[in-house]
């Protein structure tokens, strides 16, 4: 059990590691780059700066997203490691604790 825990805990974090570079990789900087350039350029239209406002929001949540990501595989992934090692610590106590009442029994 142990090791399921452990290799689960791995794998949680290499995938949590793996999909926040994939998802920081596609997010779309181009659209917040010129929405701001054309509010820079017409700050006074209100329509250049709806659409910087909602580029902005939107580059704002992608990043959260790829953040979280990765911040939600990493955290579990140790989570399942620590398990593994409980349960490892666990299973030695026990298993001394059995040794030392079986040496009373033969004394």
């Amino acid at each position: 059990m142990e090791k399921v825990l452990k290799i689960t805990g791995i794998i949680l974090i290499i995938l949590g590691a793996i999909g926040g570079i994939i998802i920081l990789t596609n997010i779309d900087w181009d659209s917040y780059k010129i929405a701001k350039n054309v509010f820079d350029e017409l700050y006074t239209n209100e329509l250049a700066e709806a659409q910087y406002v909602v580029a902005k929001q939107v580059l704002f949540s992608q990043l959260s997203l790829a953040i979280g990501t990765m911040f939600s595989g990493v955290i579990s992934g140790f989570l399942f490691l620590g398990l593994s090692e409980g349960l490892g610590w666990l299973k030695k106590i026990n298993h001394n604790v059995y040794i030392t009442a079986k040496n009373k029994e033969e004394v």
